[in-house]
């Protein structure tokens, strides 16, 4: 490939039960970095914070699939019960019950759409495990991304089953509340790690 990998990293809005989502200035930090021009020369990296809205976020998916055309999607969101990156390996077809969204809204089935059961990530996961905790962040891994929008995104992403939106390699990782020991500026740190050691990889397909 002759040209740059594209690369969106994307984070959420703030939602019921979370007022502050640390992902939303994560992805805010991303872009004023590769404005300075620090991934000049490994990638071209585009932005976005998803709604936390069942109806919209699809579609805002939908719109950076047209714009951007990314060849990989890593999104971030965020788990209260998380202690470090966690890496999440598997998204599951299905919608939270009482998972409201931002507007109120739910889906009405358990599923989110036609489509397998279940997809799995394809971020390198064992490489960007190894890469953050040789920088002393901490790890965790998942295999259930819950049923909620974080859930949702990773899914649409990994199965291909929203049209125009089709990254050729794509993940999720949730991150915790920020902490004394765990905080903005670390996260930021493991997210530019994650997406350097996802655009290396890329290059090897």
């Amino acid at each position: 490939m002759t040209r740059l990998p594209r690369i969106l990293a994307t984070g959420f809005t703030a939602f019921p039960g979370a007022p502050v989502n640390p992902t939303q200035a994560l992805v805010a930090r991303l872009e004023e970095i590769a404005g300075a021009g620090a991934f000049d020369a490994e990638f071209d990296l585009t932005t976005a914070v998803l709604p936390v809205d069942w109806r919209q976020m699809p579609e805002e998916l939908a719109r950076l699939g047209r714009d951007h055309a990314p060849d990989i999607a890593v999104h971030f969101g965020l788990a209260a019960s998380a202690r470090g990156f966690r890496l999440e390996r598997v998204a599951e077809n299905r919608v939270r019950t009482g998972g409201l969204d931002n507007t109120g809204f739910v889906p009405p089935g358990a599923g989110l759409c036609a489509g397998p059961a279940s997809v799995a990530s394809s971020l390198p996961l064992q490489r960007i495990a190894e890469t953050l905790s040789a920088r002393g962040l901490p790890v965790e891994w998942s295999d259930d991304a819950g049923g909620y929008l974080c859930n949702a995104a990773f899914f649409h992403a990994c199965a291909g089953t929203i049209g125009g939106f089709a990254p050729a390699v794509a993940g999720f990782v949730h991150l915790p509340l920020p902490s004394p020991g765990f905080d903005a500026e670390a996260f930021v740190t493991g997210a530019v790690a994650i997406l350097r050691v996802t655009a290396e990889h890329f290059r090897t397909l």
